[in-house]
Formats: structure tokens, C-alpha cells, sequence
């Protein structure tokens, strides 16, 4: 009953019309390619993040190409777009991220068909380009479910009292990306969002999904909300999350939050553009009881960035990071979170660059 109900309210949602709204910077530059002077040439976009790490933990070393990113994006028309973007170098895998058409309908709707990110992560968390720190927040990595699936969504923006608000709903195959299996249930997706990147947001989001993928199919029942303010360099992100994952007729509750904070200062210097001090703690635990001393971490960063930072786009395109991450986790419970790999909670300093072309 309950699938049914958000599939309708998804199919009302695309029949629906709302009252105009000027269009939010970010989401006009980032998730949309259409331009008021229309180009039918397509444009070329790369991004490449290179490190280097020292694990305390194990007292090893090593470098590594994180991304290596090639994106080609442009329109068809006024009111058609396209993205295709694929990592060349993913932690030493080839990885085919996005491939989708955008139609904008008016000001105010806009849909996407193809493989694209699913409407519940935060885009400034996910995308290379606009990441602060050199490791994403556990609860992104761990515990938000697919990044990128196949299928359809709709977006529509407006205004409430002239603040800007938007609404993101989608369904998809629910296998991740790359994978477009069979399934007699769609995952879905819907997200609720007051504000933009500048300034105040605040969003309330879900995603449910049965990822049929794994060895054994494990349901993905997730919930969230987040709160972001950023104003003259400084800014405040953060989220908490709560996820139901269902597996062999056993559920695993877990929660999970970040708090992210930094301050970025302009040096007015020819190389040195800028520095940006940053700090987050972030966590993992069992719903149950609110346990929340099973995983945590607290990173300290700072960024050197050699070009002015874009304030209308949150673009960072020569950017040199210093992160040192701490982690508190513990050892009889950290498989639940992180299987074997030790290496995903050790205590590391890591270096990296990010190149933006």
C-alpha cells in the first residue's frame, strides 16, 4: 500500500503546476546545462584528485588517483539537455557515472531520464569538485544507498513567501549504476528542500530501494534531513540520517550524522588565492538504543586553493588538501559498519590535489 501511495503522489507530482520561482544559482549551473544563449557544440569538463596517504593505524603508505573524471555536457535545443560523465580512474577502476537527457518544461519543471544521481545525498558531498574534505562523511559512504541508479525524475521550484523551495521526486531501478535489472518494485526517491547553496537550506528527503544486486537482496529504507548555511566563506553543513536494512528477514536499524565546519579566507595573494580551515566530526551507531559510540571520527583540515573559489557555482578548480582524521570506533562492532577492511576507519593524514579542466 505504501509503494502505491508514493507512486501515485509521483505520478500526481508530474501532472502538477506550480507558480513561478526564480531559479536557484547552483541548481541552474549544476544539475542543469541549458543556458539563456543556446550552444549546440558540446562542452568538455575534467576533474582530477591525486593523493597521498599515510595510515597511522598500519604504518603504511601509498598514492592513489581518486578521480579522473571527463564530463561531456550540452544542449539540443532550448529546452533539451544532455551529460555524459565517466570516471577513467576511480581508485583504479573505470566507473560510468551519468548518462542523461534533462528536459526543461518551463521556469519551474524540469525532468531527467537516464542514469543520474538519486535526489537524496547532498550534491556538495558527492560531486569531486565541490568536496571539501578528501574523505566523504561515513553516512554518504556507508549507510545512503546508491549514489547513481537508472530511471526518471521531476523537479519542480517555487516560492513560499519569496524564500525558495523545490521538490524532487524519482523512481529507479534500485540496483546502482550501471545495473538495469528486473525487479517488480521500483525503488523511489523524494526530497523536500527550502533554500539554496548560499545562504540558509534546510531539506527533508527519502529513499527506498530493494537492491536485488547483492548476494543476498537487502531492502534500503532511509531517511534524512540535512541543514546547510554558507555566507561570506563560512560554512555549516550537516545531516542525519536513519536507515532500515532488511536482509534475509532480519533488519539492522543504524543512524548516523556529520557536522561540518570551515571558514574560507581570500589572501588577495597572485598564487595563494585562498586558505580554508575546516573541521567535521561524524559518526555511525545502532537505532535501537541510540548507541552512538559504535564509529566515530573527528577530521581536521586545511585547504590551499590556487584559484579564486566560484561563489556562484561552489566550483573548486586548484585546490591542495591537508586532512587528519581521527577515528574513535569500536573493534566489535566496526564489521557491522565497515566489514574487514580495517583500512576504512584507521587514523590517516592525507594530502591530495584536485585539479579542476
Amino acid at each position: 500500500m505504501r509503494k502505491a501511495v508514493s507512486i501515485a503522489l509521483f505520478l500526481i507530482f508530474f501532472g502538477t503546476s506550480l507558480f513561478a520561482e526564480e531559479r536557484d544559482t547552483v541548481l541552474n549551473n549544476v544539475e542543469s546545462n541549458l543556458n539563456s544563449e543556446i550552444n549546440l557544440n558540446p562542452q568538455f569538463r575534467g576533474t582530477l584528485r591525486v593523493r597521498g596517504e599515510h595510515d597511522f593505524n598500519e604504518n603504511v603508505n601509498r598514492f592513489s588517483v581518486v578521480n579522473a573524471r571527463a564530463v561531456v555536457f550540452g544542449n539540443a535545443n532550448e529546452w533539451l539537455s544532455y551529460q555524459m560523465q565517466v570516471d577513467l580512474n576511480n581508485h583504479g577502476q573505470f566507473r560510468l557515472l551519468d548518462m542523461e537527457a534533462r528536459f526543461r518544461e518551463n521556469r519551474d519543471l524540469s525532468f531527467r531520464v537516464g542514469q543520474m544521481l538519486v535526489p537524496f545525498g547532498q550534491i556538495q558531498q558527492l560531486v569531486p569538485r565541490m568536496v571539501v574534505f578528501t574523505e566523504l562523511p561515513w553516512i554518504v559512504r556507508y549507510m545512503s544507498g546508491s549514489f547513481r541508479d537508472i530511471g526518471v525524475n521531476a523537479t519542480y521550484r517555487f516560492r513560499i513567501n519569496d524564500f525558495p523551495a523545490s521538490f524532487t521526486g524519482g523512481i529507479y531501478n534500485g540496483a546502482g549504476i550501471n545495473n538495469p535489472v528486473w525487479s517488480n518494485s521500483f525503488a523511489h526517491s523524494f526530497r523536500l528542500m527550502f533554500g539554496g547553496m548560499s545562504g540558509f537550506r534546510f531539506s527533508l528527503k527519502t529513499y527506498h530501494a530493494e537492491n536485488l544486486a547483492l548476494e543476498i537482496p537487502t531492502k534500503h529504507e532511509i531517511y534524512g534531513i540535512d541543514f546547510r548555511f554558507f555566507n561570506n566563506g563560512l560554512t555549516i553543513d550537516a545531516e542525519i540520517i536513519r536507515g532500515n536494512y532488511i536482509r534475509a528477514g532480519e533488519t539492522m536499524r543504524k543512524v548516523g550524522s556529520f557536522l561540518h565546519v570551515g571558514q574560507l579566507f581570500h589572501t588577495g595573494k597572485n598564487t595563494l588565492k585562498y586558505l580554508e580551515p575546516i573541521v567535521r566530526w561524524d559518526m555511525m551507531g545502532m537505532a535501537n538504543n541510540f548507541d552512538f559510540s559504535d564509529a566515530n571520527r573527528l577530521t581536521f583540515g586545511l585547504n590551499f586553493g590556487f584559484r579564486e573559489f566560484n561563489q556562484n557555482q561552489f566550483f573548486r578548480t586548484a585546490e591542495l588538501r591537508l586532512n587528519y582524521a581521527m577515528n574513535f570506533v569500536n573493534e566489535n562492532r566496526a564489521s557491522l559498519y565497515f566489514g574487514d577492511n580495517r583500512a576504512l576507519w584507521a587514523n590517516k593524514l592525507i594530502l591530495e590535489f584536485l585539479l579542476e579542466i
